[in-house]
């Protein structure tokens, strides 16, 4: 097969989502035109990380260790070519160790990252009625540095809400409207334009976060979840 284009490109954010989109993309093409690899075929547009102001603005320079990068940068100013292993052995293994800490629980509190910071923002944030599960997403996305999809937010949310029985789950978050059942799992769950939260700090929310949040233990959390120091 002759290709139509001389060179292809990818243009993928430089976090640790964007090295996983280019490990996709030299996947495919080593699983169908692996010879294309021998002439270099691929080419990567690298955009700036960090965005320093001019003119008398602030400048914010943040060390790559404090943003969870690799000392080592892959991508120098007279880089012209990498090879496979320092990509998968520099750049894509952050994407693995990322995806490892959001996948496992905390030993401490078990909570995942996401999880942690939806539970963050109810204890912050003083809602005095009844919130959207989408709403209270969009939250979390503004207020605790999510720089994801607010849909596995709404997901987790869902989940912090559920009491059916055989769920195995402690619901932090009160239902108060179409939040599936064991039998109706998929079709309950697109209804969640309807879903509400009742208020997270009144009377009618869940005791049993007294008993598993001590108010004590505000005075000592220090928040490390964030990409950098708060």
């Amino acid at each position: 097969m002759k290709p139509h284009y001389g060179k292809l490109m990818i243009m993928a954010d430089q976090d640790q989502d964007g090295s996983h989109m280019k490990d996709l993309v030299v996947n495919l093409i080593q699983y169908k035109w692996s010879n294309l690899l021998k002439h270099d075929y691929i080419e990567v547009f690298i955009t700036p990380i960090l965005k320093i102001g001019l003119n008398g603005t602030q400048k914010m320079l943040i060390k790559r260790r404090e943003q969870n990068l690799s000392a080592d940068y892959l991508y120098k100013k007279d880089t012209k070519l990498i090879h496979f292993n320092d990509f998968i052995n520099k750049e894509l293994v952050l994407y693995s160790k990322t995806s490892t800490e959001h996948a496992i629980s905390s030993i401490m509190d078990g909570l995942k990252p996401g999880l942690c910071r939806i539970m963050f923002i109810c204890f912050t944030k003083n809602f005095i009625r009844d919130i959207k599960v989408a709403r209270l997403a969009g939250k979390v996305a503004e207020n605790s540095a999510y720089h994801h999809g607010e849909q596995p937010l709404i997901n987790t949310i869902v989940d912090l809400a559920q009491n059916f029985v055989s769920l195995n789950n402690i619901n932090f978050l009160v239902p108060a409207g179409q939040f599936c059942t064991c039998l109706y799992m998929v079709v309950m769950t697109l209804l969640q334009h309807v879903i509400f939260l009742l208020d997270f700090n009144n009377d009618c929310s869940n005791n049993v976060i007294d008993v598993v949040y001590v108010k004590l233990d505000k005075i000592f959390i220090n928040i490390t979840d964030l990409p950098f120091d708060t």
